[in-house]
């Protein structure tokens, strides 16, 4: 039988890896597509999930963070978490109670199951936020290098250019992205627009509002460019104490969530026969679940009051 298994999954792995590396090819070639050409000009090159389940905003936050994931592969990914997690908890908690009484723990598994399902969304969002406060710090080193390389005999399209290598590592493939997208398809103003709606920051659109005024009317940006400098400067010193606090409201809700378990496991650690009370009580199933769902509200919460532009 073990022989049969071994050619079995030898032959598995000879037809499946061949695939996934031919998915994986087309997958990186939509993933490059989807960077350069605008969303009204996309032909249906890809599967229309994106389109009819209006993940979109996934699909910009993956893009922003620099992830090899498609969309379809995060959603699959957090629904085999979910019912992974789902089953998992299930099947320990039937365990566990199956030695003190018996009870339904269906309610309490979904509940976690779900909490599970949005995890994957919840580091994403996390990690895009980190990128916005990372794009917004590096505002002011944008605007530093268009000021030293401005001259009022050049192009918005020379500015580009020149400030490319001038530009902060953080926001250099963003910068690049725009000088290729204006190359490419000739419209400098939708690709600055462009630029500042994946930058999502307030201090982006008026570098891009500048730079639109320079290039459709002509005016010198200098005194424009000094003013958006000390304006950003200024706003940046209390921009960093909304971070701070909001970094502790952050850090609360986690050490919140950390006491609630710790509460849980303590008190079956202490006693076991507990567990009936919290997973076999419909009363304590209740108490759970109002739990996990208190505390996803209140971490989906802390993390939506980062979102603010800025």
């Amino acid at each position: 039988m073990s022989v049969w298994v071994v050619v079995f999954a030898v032959g598995t792995a000879c037809a499946v890896i061949p695939f996934g590396r031919h998915w994986t090819h087309i997958l990186r070639l939509r993933a490059l597509h989807r960077a350069f050409v605008p969303i009204a000009q996309r032909t249906p090159f890809r599967w229309a999930f994106v389109e009819r389940f209006r993940w979109r905003s996934l699909e910009d936050a993956l893009s922003m963070i620099g992830s090899r994931w498609s969309v379809e592969a995060v959603v699959a990914a957090a629904a085999c978490i979910g019912i992974g997690t789902a089953w998992s908890v299930q099947r320990g908690l039937n365990a566990l109670i199956g030695q003190y009484a018996a009870g339904s723990t269906m309610a309490v598994a979904m509940a976690c199951g779900i909490a599970a399902t949005c995890a994957p969304f919840v580091v994403v969002a996390m990690r895009v936020q980190r990128v916005r406060h990372a794009y917004a710090r590096a505002c002011i080193p944008i605007v530093s290098a268009l000021i030293g390389q401005y001259r009022m005999d050049m192009t918005v399209m020379d500015l580009i250019s020149l400030s490319a290598d001038a530009m902060p590592p953080i926001v250099q493939s963003e910068w690049r992205r725009l000088e290729m997208r204006a190359m490419l398809y000739g419209s400098l103003e939708d690709a600055l627009f462009a630029f500042a709606h994946r930058m999502r920051s307030n201090w982006a659109e008026n570098i891009a509002d500048v730079l639109v005024l320079r290039h459709q009317y002509g005016h010198d940006i200098a005194p424009a460019l000094h003013k958006l400098m000390a304006d950003m400067q200024r706003a940046r010193k209390y921009e960093e104490k909304r971070l701070a606090t909001m970094t502790m409201y952050r850090l609360g809700t986690l050490g919140m969530i950390g006491f609630a378990v710790f509460t849980v496991v303590f008190n079956i650690a202490v006693h076991p026969a507990h567990i009936t009370r919290y997973f076999a009580d419909p009363f304590g199933v209740m108490l759970m679940i109002g739990t996990i769902i208190v505390m996803g509200a209140s971490l989906i919460f802390v993390l939506r009051s980062g979102n603010r532009a800025f």
